[in-house]
């Protein structure tokens, strides 16, 4: 064999897959933007709606909005027709998708039957399906009086898994209801279909209505997530180690969900997630997002050997990917929510850099050559919410992975049980590597130098310190969500309101959060149940109230 050692190796595959990523032909599945950039892409929302300066022009917006990533939910023409559980309306019609606080969008030219923001069509195997991508649970909407403003990056105020719920009672009311399901029949099939078409649509709908049902036990929580959380983690684990490996008693209940994460920064860092788990170096990135698609209806078939068949779209995934590096954090829009007071500012700065700096580095968010080093910090050491970094370190059984190896770099291998986190690595290489590699003759994978996970996050459970530039726009606080705004994140845990409500995208300019009041649309945020504990970070806490407001008042400027 040409090549002599592992650095070529390497090389020639990191070489091959760049290829891969930018390759034109069928690995491409949205179409290029041919309008004018002068295209007002979010009128359909509001007349009133403002788009900040985030250095991505109105056609990467859209593309990232609208590429698919390989996610099948139901067949695409299903969701298009599909009704509310008890209503003849669209399940997709508008004030359904604001119901769930997803951000509904007019038709444009790769989103032509106007879904929401993040939602898209997937074709697999000769199937159209309607699938989501990252924008959908990393598009922020902020409002202010009149004014509404789209953050690209930011955390979506979506309550996820109430949309998958509601889905399901909305497919399983179609399958038993003889007038809904012949609605569905005619616009789906068209009027003059036969009775053999209407037995064929039946079976594959109950079908896939029964995988959704099995889909949404798997992930059933005592408590709900409510608004702007998921546990992802706990989900992905679920589908790979009990769905995909076909282990039941490898599930667990995903009771430890977290705040969307904001984008920006995000590929010019070098860990990744709450918890720190994900390295972001080698093809950890690609491999992240692979990670990501499985937990989002994505599909996964796990096998002996090192090549896993997988519906994500790896050429899709690096363009999003690549799409990020541009992604500047949101400045404070002073012309729409109010000017920040510079003498408080500037006082706030030295409090700024006195007690926050060392864990929250402040860094120039156009510089395409910044880079974010996250400092980790051990649950002992932050007293917040122990769940979601403690859940990271569970064990599950490996099933048909016993005896094979645990990554493709080494060789160690399975023995009966393995951190969830290491199945999970070695599922996304799997899949990886079978859309990259599998018809590579003669390619020696068992050398690819991969990073996925960071088992120091396993040893040492910890949460993850960043930068706090763009700020402003991701409330509610603490890697859980658990406090609702930076005013009451620097009182001590005592003082810290203990119920709140979330739903509202009303900016408090004030305390810098979103409106918490109680309203039937909005969720109740109870913060004695464990998850959901609003405890630890009491860095701050112990300013004067002149120093704490002149520190909120600096944040404003991140």
């Amino acid at each position: 064999m040409f090549l002599k050692n592992k650095t070529s190796l390497v090389a020639l595959c990191m070489l091959l897959i760049l290829l891969l990523i930018n390759c034109k032909g069928e690995m491409n599945q949205y179409t290029e933007i041919k309008k004018s950039d002068s295209q007002d892409i979010v009128s359909t929302t509001t007349s009133n709606t403002v788009q900040l300066e985030q250095g991505w022009d109105k056609k990467i917006q859209q593309k990232f909005w609208f590429t698919t990533q390989g996610s099948l939910i139901i067949r695409y023409d299903w969701f298009l027709w599909l009704e509310k559980e008890n209503s003849t309306a669209l399940f997709r019609n508008t004030k359904n998708i604001n119901k769930y606080k997803y951000i509904p969008q007019g038709p444009s030219e790769l989103n032509p039957d106007g879904l929401p923001i993040g939602f898209m069509k997937n074709k697999e195997k000769g199937v159209n399906y309607v699938g989501i991508n990252c924008a959908a649970c990393h598009t922020g909407q902020v409002k202010y009086g009149e004014t509404t403003m789209i953050i690209d990056g930011a955390p979506a105020m979506a309550d996820y898994q109430s949309f998958f719920q509601d889905l399901e009672k909305a497919m399983e009311k179609t399958v038993t209801d003889k007038s809904k399901f012949e609605r569905f029949a005619v616009n789906v099939l068209g009027g003059d279909y036969n009775k053999d078409d209407e037995i064929v649509l039946r079976e594959l709908f109950l079908k896939a209505t029964e995988d959704l049902k099995t889909r949404n036990v798997l992930n059933e929580t005592t408590n709900p997530y409510g608004f702007s959380r998921v546990d992802a983690f706990g989900q992905i684990f679920n589908m790979v180690t009990a769905h995909d490996l076909n282990i039941p008693e490898n599930k667990e209940e995903p009771n430890a969900p977290v705040s969307y994460p904001f984008l920006w920064d995000t590929p010019q860092s070098n860990l990744v997630q709450w918890n720190g788990l994900l390295s972001n170096h080698g093809l950890g990135p690609i491999g992240r997002n692979v990670g990501e698609v499985l937990g989002v209806f994505g599909t996964l078939d796990i096998k002996p050997g090192v090549l896993y068949p997988a519906s994500a779209k790896v050429a899709n995934l690096g363009k999003l990917e690549k799409w990020m590096e541009s992604l500047w954090s949101p400045k404070w829009p002073e012309k729409h929510i109010g000017v920040i007071d510079t003498e408080k500012a500037n006082a706030g700065k030295i409090v700024y850099a006195n007690n926050c700096v060392s864990c929250h580095a402040t860094i120039e968010r156009t510089n395409p050559d910044r880079r974010v080093i996250a400092n980790m910090t051990p649950l002992k050491s932050i007293g917040t919410d122990p769940l979601m970094a403690l859940n990271a370190t569970h064990k599950a059984s490996t099933g048909i992975l016993e005896g094979e190896k645990i990554t493709l770099v080494d060789d160690a291998v399975f023995g009966k049980t393995a951190y969830k986190a290491q199945i999970l690595t070695n599922a996304v290489e799997g899949a990886l590597f079978d859309h990259l590699l599998g018809t590579v003759e003669g390619l020696v994978i068992s050398h690819l130098d991969i990073a996925t996970s960071d088992f120091n996050a396993i040893a040492t459970p910890s949460y993850k310190a960043r930068p706090l530039n763009g700020i402003w726009a991701t409330a509610p606080y603490l890697h859980n969500g658990s406090v609702p705004n930076i005013w009451e994140l620097l009182k001590p845990e005592a003082e810290r309101v203990n119920v709140f409500y979330v739903g509202s995208r009303e900016l408090d300019p004030k305390n810098i959060g979103f409106e918490t009041k109680e309203s039937k649309d909005n969720f109740k945020y109870d913060t004695s149940i464990a998850g959901n504990y609003n405890t630890g970070h009491l860095y701050g806490t112990a300013l004067t109230e002149k120093e704490k407001w002149d520190l909120v008042e600096y944040m404003k400027t991140l």
